[in-house]
């Protein structure tokens, strides 16, 4: 679940770049999760097509209970880990030639409807 929040942002524009994409798989290889595990395949259909809006209400869900079972600090660092997971995945097909603000205002909206989902905690 802690990949939902990259690929709703990756699909803010309503379409996937290779290089969010690539971005994604590589936050998914850090923390574990091969083509072997049960949620690879999830998350390969993710990238195929955008996932509804009940996924990610699925998710602030999630973020709810962890915030009400998990000590303010360890919140905090998972917090912090996915808001930054997330900023590089919006950032990975931004800008022109490496120039410019790399990310859109629909990246930005949703990377604030992230961040939202932690806030109940502050």
């Amino acid at each position: 679940l802690s990949l939902v929040p990259l690929v709703r942002v990756a699909w803010a524009d309503g379409s996937l770049d290779p290089k969010e994409q690539a971005a994604i798989l590589r936050a998914a290889a850090d923390q574990g999760i091969d083509p072997n595990h049960p949620g690879y395949d999830a998350l390969k259909s993710w990238l195929h097509e955008a996932p509804s809006d009940t996924l990610f209400n699925t998710w602030r869900a999630y973020v709810r209970e962890l915030g009400m079972t998990m000590t303010k600090d360890s919140f905090a660092k998972v917090r912090l880990e996915i808001l930054e997971r997330a900023e590089k995945v919006a950032k990975a097909a931004g800008g022109f030639l490496g120039l410019g603000n790399k990310l859109s205002a629909t990246e930005r909206n949703e990377l604030d409807k992230i961040e939202e989902a932690f806030e109940i905690f502050h």
